[in-house]
C-alpha cells in the first residue's frame, strides 16, 4: 500500500473525528449559552419590583393565626390582589423547584437567586401550603417548592 493510499483511507476518519469535536464544542457553547440566559432571565424575574414588593409583602406585612383566618385575610375570595402576588411569587419558586428537580438548572444557580429569601418564606407558609393541600385533595401542590426549601436545607442554607 502506498502512502498516498493510506492517507485516502485515514483522511475520511480525520474528517469525521474533526467534525465530531466541532459539533460537541458547539453543542457545549449553545448549553452554556442556554444556561447564562436562563440565569439572567431568573435574575431580572428576581429582581422586579413587582416580584420583590409581593415577596416582602409576604414575609413582613401578612399575619395569620390560623388557616382559617389566613384564607379570610388574603384568600382568593376575600382578597384577590393578596391572592394574586402569592401565586406569582410561588409560581416562580415552584418552577425553579421543578427545573432544579428535572437537572434543568445547577444548584448553584438556584442558590443564588433564592438562598436568601425562600427559606424563611417556606418556613411562614407551610402550614398555609398543607391546609391547602388539605382542602383541595391535591397532596402534591407545591411539591416542587417544597423540594427546593428541602434541598437548600439539605445543602446547609439556612435563609
Amino acid at each position: 500500500m502506498t502512502t498516498l493510499d493510506s492517507l485516502l483511507t485515514f483522511l475520511p476518519l480525520v474528517s469525521i473525528s474533526i467534525a465530531i469535536v466541532y459539533y460537541a464544542l458547539n453543542v457545549r457553547n449553545a448549553n452554556r449559552s442556554r444556561q447564562a440566559g436562563l440565569y439572567m432571565q431568573l435574575w431580572n424575574s428576581f429582581r422586579s419590583p413587582d416580584f420583590l414588593r409581593a415577596l416582602n409583602e409576604m414575609l413582613y406585612h401578612y399575619r395569620w393565626d390560623d388557616y382559617a383566618d389566613y384564607t379570610e385575610k388574603y384568600g382568593v375570595i376575600n382578597n384577590i390582589e393578596a391572592a394574586t402576588k402569592i401565586s406569582t411569587v410561588m409560581v416562580l419558586w415552584e418552577s425553579l423547584g421543578r427545573l432544579l428537580k428535572q437537572g434543568f438548572i445547577d444548584f448553584t444557580v438556584v442558590a443564588d437567586q433564592v438562598a436568601v429569601s425562600f427559606p424563611p418564606l417556606w418556613e411562614k407558609f407551610r402550614p398555609v401550603f398543607e391546609g391547602d393541600r388539605k382542602m383541595l385533595g391535591n397532596p402534591g401542590l407545591w411539591g416542587d417548592s417544597e423540594y427546593l426549601y428541602d434541598e437548600l436545607k439539605r445543602r446547609g442554607f439556612q435563609g
